[in-house]
């Protein structure tokens, strides 16, 4: 079981592995602000973004943290799934132009739906 939305003191969080970090925001509205990010012990000894940005430069301290929630699997399937249809559709193809090929794909993706190329 994960422990998501478990909040622990930031002394207990893991070096060099993705967590959700809860830092304070100064505004009454929205007093904490949530980011995803890691500490590169060694390297920079300091909280990064996934981007390898220091939290620090916009102002960000981390004061928890917790796991981050198990990924989507429904992402996963609808690649999948498009991965498929687009093979079958290339399958199909024989000669056309690219554009023709796009909509095809499209078409079998979205069914009804009308393709504008602006």
């Amino acid at each position: 079981m994960s422990d998501f939305l478990r909040w622990r003191s930031m002394e207990s969080a893991p070096e060099n592995e993705f967590v959700l970090v809860a830092c304070k925001s100064g505004y009454v509205t929205t007093p904490w602000i949530f980011r995803v990010a890691q500490f590169t012990e060694g390297y920079h000894d300091r909280w990064d973004n996934e981007a390898n940005d220091a939290l620090m430069d916009n102002g960000d301290v981390p004061e928890f943290w917790t796991e981050l929630p198990d990924p989507p699997t429904v992402a996963s399937s609808d690649c999948d799934r498009f991965r498929q249809e687009a093979i079958n559709v290339i399958d199909e193809w024989d000669g056309h132009d690219t554009e023709e090929l796009f909509e095809s794909i499209l078409s079998k993706l979205h069914p009804g739906k009308v393709v504008d190329n602006g």
